[in-house]
């Protein structure tokens, strides 16, 4: 199982990927202790810093956080758990407020436990090609109950038209009930914004 530090290595190179498909207001920057980005989108979580080191310098996690901060968009700090105290106090000194924790876990290939109780469930999982990418922005808002146009404007067709991504949805009795994309990098693949429709849901 791959440690903390390298699976919090792969988001920032995720979020490198993703921004280079973005446009010209999307953006990264990043220093040996944490990461910046900014996709453009107005949603916090999509314009965010984060501290992927609990011992990260504050000064150089809030110089990342100034930046994204003058972009005039929503934007957020992670850390992980047991970051230092000065770093934990950023967040307080920029007047945010505290959220619910946002879970990163990992997986080793070839988990044979979720593959089979896939392959036991009514569940069909297709490829999505770069067109379908509204398809995939609209199992996302039912899912997450967003705005559609939030998740148009972030996997948009040139990104799920990039060699390292891919995108599925999977379909129950015809119906398109759930979606999730991914991004590879190396020899990990980071998965985020996985949504099921309401209904759907633990019948898995």
């Amino acid at each position: 199982m791959p440690g903390a530090d390298a699976v919090t290595d792969v988001v920032l190179e995720d979020w490198t990927r993703l921004c280079g498909a973005l446009g010209e207001a999307a953006f990264t920057r990043a220093n040996k202790w944490a990461g910046a980005m900014v996709t453009g989108v107005p949603a916090a979580t999509l314009n965010c810093v984060f501290a992927a080191r609990p011992d990260a310098p504050a000064h150089e996690v809030e110089g990342l956080l100034r930046l994204v901060a003058e972009t005039g968009l929503a934007h957020c700090l992670q850390l992980r758990p047991g970051s230092a105290a000065d770093l934990a106090a950023l967040p307080l000194e920029h007047g945010m407020t505290a959220q619910a924790p946002i879970p990163l876990m990992a997986v080793e290939a070839g988990d044979a436990t979720s593959l089979e109780r896939a392959a036991a469930s009514q569940l069909s999982v297709r490829l999505l090609a770069p067109d379908e990418a509204p398809l995939h922005a609209a199992l996302l808002a039912a899912g997450f109950e967003a705005p559609q146009q939030l998740f148009e404007q972030l996997i948009t067709p040139g990104v799920l038209a990039m060699p390292t991504a891919r995108c599925y949805v999977g379909s129950v009795e015809g119906a398109t009930v759930a979606t999730a994309p991914g991004l590879r990098a190396g020899g990990s693949v980071g998965a985020a914004h996985l949504a099921t429709q309401p209904r759907p849901r633990r019948h898995a």
